[in-house]
């Protein structure tokens, strides 16, 4: 019997296999909290720091200029940073995030255990504020300090964890009393699912062993004794263009990307007042190529809002925090 890394309860086998160099993983379903979760599931640290090679954006995260994502935006629109506020972002990459809500007088703390993330989030913040460890490892840290949080933070890292279910029970054991856990995950409901996942194998271990859909995810978060709220981010024609992208021109315009971002020297440390520049020219070269699938992606976007990309999630404690 397979147990849910979630609830504990009994899971059965989905019927599906993924091969990942000499590693076979097997898909799971849980019937009591709808978790679908991939056996056997252990991090790979360095994984994380040859994905540069295949993934234009740990390319660009491991540069340092990586720019604020959708998912940000969202917490940004809800939250607003201010002195009060002490915040932790796990899987903090480049620190991109945590350096704006710095920039609005936040106490910010990150923590990775991606080593070029970190060695570019150096580059940025005080490095005391940075830490190259995994959550339980800042947590024996954090304790013995009395160092407790306002709002932690984890975008698109919970479908990552190995072990979940410790995973949440060490950010409620960083959390004030009232404190928030807000992040994202990939929608396992999400339109084109299937034709994206083919595309690609960021959605597959030793990347992402959880796939989450909205009842799954309220389930989690239910169960590790917060009180949550899930919403379903919608599609934008950009991410859906560059959905159609790759699932009609396979590979190549992708690759042709990384090469060229490559060509511009772009993983050397860069000064930060040439950061943008770099930035834009990259930006302005993937919109570029995705220029022809934009009048198609505005209206499956807009048709498919209900079935958007990821899940944005805002999970609190019991207890009363003024924000």
């Amino acid at each position: 019997m397979v147990s849910c890394p979630i609830c504990s309860r009994e899971s059965s086998f989905l019927g599906k296999d993924f091969l990942s160099g000499k590693n076979l993983y097997r898909l799971f379903g849980c019937h009591a909290c709808h978790l679908n979760f991939w056996e056997p599931r252990k991090i790979f640290p360095e994984y994380y720091e040859t994905l540069d090679d295949t993934s234009s954006a740990y390319l660009i995260r491991h540069s340092g200029i990586y720019n604020l994502q959708f998912w940000h935006l969202y917490f940004l629109r809800r939250f607003h940073p201010r002195k009060e506020t002490r915040i932790l972002d796990v899987g903090c990459g480049d620190a991109s995030f945590i350096l704006y809500c710095h920039t609005k007088g936040a106490e910010v703390f990150g923590v990775d255990f991606d080593k070029k993330s970190l060695e570019a989030a150096r580059n940025k913040l005080d490095s005391e504020r940075l830490f190259y460890r995994s959550l339980s490892d800042f947590v024996l840290y954090a304790k013995p300090k009395g160092l407790r949080f306002d709002i932690i933070t984890c975008f698109e890292v919970l479908e990552h964890q190995d072990e979940p279910g410790r995973f949440l029970e060490d950010i409620r054991s960083l959390l004030k009393p009232g404190g928030w856990l807000i992040g994202s995950v990939p929608n396992r409901d999400r339109f084109l699912v299937n034709g994206s996942r083919r595309a690609g194998d960021g959605d597959f271990p030793p990347h992402h062993f959880l796939w989450f859909s909205e009842d799954s995810l309220l389930n989690a978060l239910n169960g590790a004794g917060f009180i949550p709220q899930v919403h379903v981010i919608p599609w934008t024609p950009e991410a859906m263009a560059e959905v159609l992208q790759i699932l009609l021109a396979g590979s190549f315009l992708r690759n042709l990307r990384m090469r060229t971002f490559r060509k511009l020297d772009m993983t050397r440390r860069l000064e930060v007042s040439g950061r943008s520049r770099y930035l834009n020219v990259f930006i302005f070269l993937k919109k570029f190529l995705q220029l022809p699938f934009y009048p198609v992606a505005f209206f499956i976007a807009r048709l498919s809002a209900k079935k958007g990309p990821n899940l944005y999630f805002e999970a609190r404690l019991p207890g009363r925090l003024s924000l």
